[in-house]
């Protein structure tokens, strides 16, 4: 340190403190890098290394970036789970006596970025405090940028499905959270790990430090739970600047409880394949503004359980159904609207600028034609939504802005200033002598003209001589120079000069400039500051305005797509007429969705057979999208629905995600599974996909059988299960309130899967039809159909079948050889073979045939070669 250069010393002093960031070090117009900071950034940012002397006759390795365009290179840092520590010049460079003294403005986090650029404007981005509490988790997550804030007290098994819900961006645990995580310690860990791997979220060790200063500086609620205290801190930490008033808590209400799989498995928000973006979020968002689409994305998380609550959604949505006119008005006002909570974040921690004003003072004053439209309809329910109390804040607010900013680009032009002259007298002074003075240096140019007899002489301006004269050599042949000229510079064709007279004039126009500059951001601190007063009111008609967005979005569904009211259910039944799945539909070219009922007049459990690709998971997963879009207080897919309050969703479909953590297909399934068993209630919802499938056909079809059977007696919920395992069909018999349902097939001619749902059950799986679709080899087809007939033929027992009775073990023995044996023996296959299950090589070679181009020869070829093919 002691041989460093000044500046290095500076920039090593500063570091220490910020190990963990990348330090982005302000010189002139560049933010710099240095050392190992260097290196990694220039990695990530595609930047050229270079060197700077930084003492002991070393070199630093340096990269730098343009002030102006940081924003770009912060966003990569971030995406690339960097922080990033901003470190101006706190003083003017002309006023410092040796080093500039620079310091950290704040420190840019996953969990702390303010600016809207870099962060997705339709999604929240948490941050999460994660606290250990006995045998449960003290968890806290915030929104920096929206001021939203929740508490929750967990269990450690349900952490999983709140991480899913939030998706955080960044985490600050103690390490033995993080030890947990590596020993999975507690049920759902494996799948957290994933989720903070796959999705890049940064892990902080949490710093209690300074935590109890910082509780009483700020005299911080004693009842608050310590999960906030440490988001708090460490906003502040990184921020340097904490406004408590920009947070306010999410109400807990009453809501159906959906899990980390089945918010996966019915694709709610997130798609299960990356590939595409088709998700139910995606097939509901006709929102117009960013808080809309975040609280729509907050109501399909945690759809309301509260009765009384989805019907004042349903009934709003309804009005504006009816009342399309207005529905439409409205639509276009939001469409003007900016994203309040987002402009009102950057109020709040001083970032806030002159356009962001602007925005706020459009997005206020379409808020307030929107209240003006709804006030009229006298529906009172509507008229709710806002608080006319905000709205007199917001035209105080509004008019505030409009009495003193000016806006930003008028006709592509960039204005010169940001308060108004109007606002203030002192600044109609100062912007009054700056006009003016342009005039005088104007009538000094002329006077000098006049007085020396030289026509192109001029007064012009650069930063680093101020005003001077500037008059041609050409010009100055023969001319005496005024005694009161003083050369100031010599160029090649030209000679500048300065006056007594110019120098007042130039004085007099500094001083204009210092005291317009300084009034005006006096003046602008203070508008601020004022504006800072409205800052709950503001965040109140912001989350107003994203209610009423969901709901004119949810009309505009209901229009468009011919949805219907459900019906809240008194007696629990689940009815369904004509359903429809509201994604899939939408991909589908001319309507050609099939649409299928569900009656559920009972606590049933409906058993599904029918072949893969007929339909039975897309028909499960509809009946799910269903009960959420009613619990949310949307309209639905279909023609008729009464929707029982539901207190969850269950499924249980698929297993992709997990194979990469160390986990066989059947244990995450049986995992899923006990998942279900342990928390599904009466009351929840049920959906189990083929059950069994991942292990032996006798091992499956137990677990299967079993299963199915504690549901029935033990839980007495909804339930939806589908399978291949067609034994599975005999329980009807045995349980009055077990129902079979088959997906209908027309095989008369071709086999087509109709997509349609009836009772009864399935007798045939058209397995190797599916398998033709997929283009396996022509021989693997054929010879499954001789096996298939064959094992039809013996009842499936001589074959894949262990014996029941161990009485004769030579027998079984000699048995199985004797079925390998006939196996093995490959029989010319009967032209009966291709009724249902067609040879797709030979008659699309048929159809394709012209008989009228044949001769009688190339005709008995064409013959000869398909009996040979069939032999």
């Amino acid at each position: 340190m002691e041989n460093l250069t000044p500046m290095m010393q500076q920039y090593f002093e500063i570091k220490k403190d910020f190990a963990d960031a990348i330090l982005f070090f302000r010189l002139g117009d560049f933010y710099e890098m240095f050392f190992d900071d260097a290196k990694i950034a220039s990695d990530i940012l595609a930047l050229t290394l270079t060197g700077k002397a930084c003492g002991n006759n070393q070199r630093a390795p340096m990269c730098g970036v343009p002030y102006h365009s940081s924003k770009t290179y912060i966003q990569k840092l971030i995406n690339a789970g960097k922080k990033v520590a901003i470190c101006e010049q706190v003083e003017d460079p002309k006023l410092a006596k040796g080093i500039v003294k620079r310091e950290i403005i704040r420190v840019v986090t996953p969990g702390t970025v303010l600016d809207d650029e870099i962060i997705d404007k339709t999604s929240n981005n948490f941050i999460m405090a994660i606290v250990e509490n006995g045998d449960e988790f003290d968890i806290s997550y915030a929104d920096i940028t929206t001021g939203q804030l929740s508490t929750k007290i967990v269990e450690p098994e349900k952490l999983v499905n709140i991480f899913y819900e939030t998706f955080p961006k960044e985490i600050l645990a103690d390490e033995d959270f993080y030890k947990k995580l590596e020993q999975k310690a507690f049920k759902g860990t494996g799948i957290i790990k994933g989720l903070i791997e796959q999705n890049n979220i940064m892990t902080n060790i949490i710093n209690l430090d300074g935590l109890k200063e910082f509780e009483e500086q700020y005299k911080l609620d004693k009842n608050e739970k310590l999960s906030t205290k440490v988001i708090y801190k460490y906003i502040f930490d990184t921020q340097k600047v904490i406004d408590f008033s920009f947070f306010y808590k999410s109400k807990e209400s009453k809501s159906m409880s959906l899990d980390y799989y089945s918010l996966k498995n019915l694709e709610v928000i997130e798609p299960l394949s990356r590939n595409n973006k088709y998700t139910l979020f995606w097939a509901l968002n006709k929102t117009k503004t960013a808080m809309g689409a975040r609280k729509l994305k907050e109501f399909l998380t945690r759809p309301s359980n509260d009765k009384e609550e989805i019907k004042n959604r349903l009934d709003i949505v309804d009005y504006f159904i009816k009342d399309y006119r207005l529905t439409s008005q409205i639509s276009d006002e939001l469409k003007n609207m900016y994203d309040l909570e987002r402009i009102t974040n950057k109020l709040a921690y001083n970032t806030i600028n002159q356009k962001d004003l602007f925005d706020l003072k459009t997005s206020l004053f379409s808020l307030i034609k929107v209240y003006d439209l709804i006030e009229k309809s006298e529906n009172e329910k509507v008229i709710d939504i806002f608080s006319s109390q905000d709205i007199e804040y917001a035209e105080i607010t509004r008019k505030l802005i409009e009495n003193s900013i000016i806006e930003p680009d008028i006709e592509g032009k960039k204005s010169k200033y940001i308060i108004k002259t109007s606002y203030d007298q002192r600044l109609v002074k100062y912007r009054k002598l700056i006009d003016e003075i342009s005039d005088v240096l104007l009538e000094l140019e002329q006077r000098e003209k006049d007085r020396i007899g030289i026509k192109n002489l001029k007064v012009s301006y650069n930063k680093v001589f101020g005003y001077f004269i500037e008059i041609s050599k050409a010009s100055l042949n023969g001319v005496e120079i005024p005694s009161d000229y003083v050369r100031k510079q010599t160029l090649v064709s030209s000679e500048r000069f300065v006056s007594d007279e110019l120098n007042e004039i130039e004085q007099e126009i500094l001083k204009a400039n210092v005291n317009q500059d300084e009034l005006e951001t006096e003046l602008y601190a203070q508008v601020k500051s004022e504006l800072k007063k409205y800052i709950k009111n503001i965040l109140s008609l912001a989350r107003s305005a994203s209610l009423l967005d969901v709901y004119i979005s949810f009309a505009q569904n209901a229009i468009e797509n011919d949805y219907v009211r459900p019906i809240i259910a008194q007696d629990e039944k689940l009815i369904i007429k004509n359903g429809r799945h509201p994604v899939i539909e939408k991909l589908l070219p001319d309507k050609s969705y099939v649409p299928n009922d569900t009656d559920m007049t009972e606590n049933e459990t409906h058993i599904i057979t029918g072949p893969n690709m007929a339909g039975k998971s897309t028909y499960m997963r509809q009946v799910a999208t269903i009960l959420i879009m009613a619990h949310i207080g949307s309209f639905v897919p279909c023609s008729f629905a009464s929707v029982p309050i539901t207190d969850s969703i269950f499924t249980r479909i698929g297993a992709n995600d997990d194979l990469a953590m160390g986990k066989s297909t059947f244990m995450v399934e049986m995992l899923e599974v006990a998942n279900i068993l342990d928390n599904a209630t009466t009351n929840s919802f049920i959906i189990l996909d083929e059950i069994g499938r991942g292990t032996s056909t006798y091992d499956g079809m137990s677990l299967a059988f079993a299963i199915v059977e504690y549901i029935v007696k033990k839980i007495n919920a909804k339930t939806l299960v589908s399978t291949h395992y067609h034994e599975l069909t005999d329980l009807e018999k045995k349980y009055k309130n077990i129902v079979n349902y088959k997906m209908l097939v027309d095989d008369t001619e071709e086999v087509r899967f109709l997509r349609k749902i009836v009772k009864g059950k399935a007798d045939k799986s058209y397995g190797i039809h599916v398998a033709s679709l997929s283009g396996l080899p022509y021989e693997v087809l054929e010879r499954a159909k001789v096996i298939l007939d064959r094992l039809e033929q013996e009842g499936n027992t001589q074959v894949i079948n262990k014996k029941t009775s161990n009485d004769n073990n030579a027998n079984d023995t000699a048995t199985k050889q004797q079925n390998s044996k006939a196996l093995d023996t490959q029989e010319q296959i009967s032209i009966m073979d291709f009724k249902n299950e067609t040879n797709l090589q030979i008659v699309e070679k048929i159809k394709k045939i012209q008989l009228d181009t044949l001769t009688p020869k190339q005709s008995m070829d064409l013959l000869y070669d398909i009996q040979s093919k069939l032999r």
